[in-house]
Order: C-alpha cells, then structure tokens, then sequence
C-alpha cells in the first residue's frame, strides 16, 4: 500500500515508471532494473521540477537500475536524473552504464540545468548511493548571464543531505553566453 510497513515493490521498469505516480509513498526495489530497452526515447524524470517533487522513500536494497538514459532539452530551469527534484529520501541504489543530461537552450530565457544521476536537483536525502552513468549539464543563455549548468554524478545541485556516495562516472558541464 506504500506505507512505511508496507513499501511498493519495484523489480521492473514498468513498476519504476509508476513510482511517478505516488510522489510521496515509500518503495523498496526488490531486482536489477535494466532501463536499456526502456529508456530508448529518454527517461522522464521522475518529481519534474519544485512544483511536483518526489518526496516519498526509495530504498534501492542494493540493487542497480541499468542503461537509464535522460535527455532534457527546452526552456528554463531543466532537471534530469532518475528524479527530477527530490525533497525525500533515496538509499541504497548503484546507477550503472546510463546517460543522464539536461540542456537549457532557449535564446533570451533565463533557466538553469540541472542534471545527476539519482536526482537533478536535491532538496532531501541521499545515503549509500553510487554512479557510473555519465553526466552533463549544458546552458546556453544569449543575452542572459543568470542561467547556470549544475551536472554531479548523484545530484546535479545540492541543497540536502549526500551520504556515503561515491562516483566514477563521467560529468562535464558547459555554459555559454552571448550578446545577440
């Protein structure tokens, strides 16, 4: 029923992508997620931005979500990883052999990219995490020098709690402004 006592069972991708669904539950992910397939057209994150963020509890059991692939592209602020914005607690989770970028590129509009692994941006907790995936973040702002690219291998920009994390995947960001 998602309760403490009684979390969601996640163990597929179809089961992850209703995580969505029930932004405040608890879940417990009870297999190997292999995204590869899945995610072919890109991830939708899951809490999209500080409107609708996740923040319920997601308990990885030590298992990994495999090959996930998220690709933002558009206007203002743009959160990309397995969670979008995050307020809750994710623990116990390996992100392995994915992609994860977001890529603010409107001319003239003012927004930031945000972009980790487990979550874009963090506002909550994350424990005994790791990551792989590569990560990037890219802004490109004419004629506005407030917007900003935010990339980590967990969360793209930090604001909670980061406990025993590691990361060896990849992380680039770039910005670029220019006067039209």
């Amino acid at each position: 029923d998602g309760s403490k006592d009684n979390p969601y069972q996640v163990s597929t991708p179809e089961h992850l992508n209703n995580v969505r669904e029930h932004l405040d539950a608890y879940f417990i992910q009870t297999a190997d997620i292999d995204m590869t397939a899945a995610s072919g057209s890109g991830w939708e994150p899951i809490g999209t931005d500080k409107n609708t963020p996740f923040t319920g509890s997601y308990d990885g059991g030590g298992h990994r979500i495999i090959g996930l692939k998220s690709y933002l592209d558009g206007a203002g602020d743009q959160y990309a990883g397995l969670l979008g914005y995050n307020k809750g607690v994710i623990r116990n989770l390996g992100m392995v052999d994915g992609m994860v970028s977001a890529n603010e590129t409107a001319p003239y509009v003012s927004g930031n990219a945000y972009s980790g692994s487990i979550a874009g941006y963090n506002q909550g907790t994350v424990e005994n995490c790791y990551n792989t995936c590569a990560v990037s973040a890219y802004v490109s702002a004419v004629s506005s020098s407030l917007s900003t690219a935010y990339a980590g291998g967990i969360v793209g920009y930090n604001s909670g709690a980061l406990i025993n994390c590691r990361n060896t995947g990849e992380i680039s960001s770039s910005e670029s402004s220019a006067d039209a």
